[in-house]
């Protein structure tokens, strides 16, 4: 029994659950029919399929992945304990540090004095945008997953199993608190260069971070020290494919974690 099986026993009771692999009912970690572990609270299970991505048909192995994007509400209690250093920080949150702390105004964040981090209450059960994919990365590390790749997004996404979140209500969102916080500079939403391009419904969706490296093998998770640009997938009206840089990032770009299932056909 390998590691990740033995950690999901562990974790998990003997709660009954209906195996989402081959459907029996289960009161142990593992299905006692097909072998699969309990999907972990908020997991969803997605079989080994295939994909086709920019006219490649690619092979992808079963894992789990969050059925939503980490929120915002989630990621707080971390920023608090791990990033009270403002350079620290500005490798998490997208944007340049200044002593002042000028780049959060770009964000919904809000830091004290004390490192002590918020975003306003409507903001709290929205997905974390505006996170680096080496923050992103780290957050999820210390949950024990990591970023799916780009094969595991397009895979789940087209079995239906994770949806595109329309990024509107984000866009205006932050619109408004940039206007605030930064006055005409920016102004309302349908003056932000920022925004443009995404004048239809379609085209509203937030982006998602992934774990390949652009160019790469889009079923394979890039090794820590690989190319600094990394895989972002956009879901409608096509699939697109585009990078960004390890510590740079995007306003509407959000993340959720995956598990490697190994071994499991």
């Amino acid at each position: 029994m390998n590691a990740l099986r033995a950690l999901l026993i562990l974790a998990f009771s003997a709660a009954a659950w209906t195996c989402p692999a081959c459907g029996t009912d289960q009161t142990d970690g593992i299905c006692s029919f097909c072998g699969l572990p309990q999907p972990p609270s908020g997991m969803l299970f997605v079989p080994a399929s295939r994909v086709v991505i920019q006219g490649d048909t690619v092979e992808v192995g079963a894992f789990f992945i969050d059925s939503l994007p980490v929120a915002y509400r989630d990621v707080l209690p971390w920023l608090g304990q791990n990033c009270r250093d403002g350079q620290v920080l500005a490798s998490v949150i997208t944007g340049q540090y200044s002593d002042s702390g000028h780049f959060l105004a770009f964000t919904p964040f809000v830091a004290t004095a004390t490192s002590e981090y918020s975003v306003p209450g409507v903001c709290l059960d929205r997905p974390a945008a505006a996170f680096t994919w080496t923050g992103a990365q780290w957050y999820l590390s210390s949950r024990g997953v990591r970023l799916p790749t780009l094969a595991e997004v397009h895979a789940a996404a087209e079995l239906g199993l994770i949806e595109p979140y329309n990024a509107f209500n984000e866009m205006q969102l932050y619109a408004n608190l940039m206007e605030t916080s930064l006055g005409d500079v920016l102004g309302a939403i349908g003056r932000q260069a920022m925004f443009a391009g995404y004048s239809t419904e379609e085209e509203r969706v937030m982006w998602e971070l992934t774990h390949t490296a652009l160019g790469d093998d889009p079923s394979i998770a890039m090794p820590e020290a690989d190319d600094p640009c990394i895989t972002i997938f956009k879901p409608l009206p096509v699939p697109l494919v585009t990078g960004v840089g390890r510590d740079t990032g995007y306003f509407n770009v959000i993340f959720r974690g995956a598990i490697d299932l190994p071994g499991f056909e």
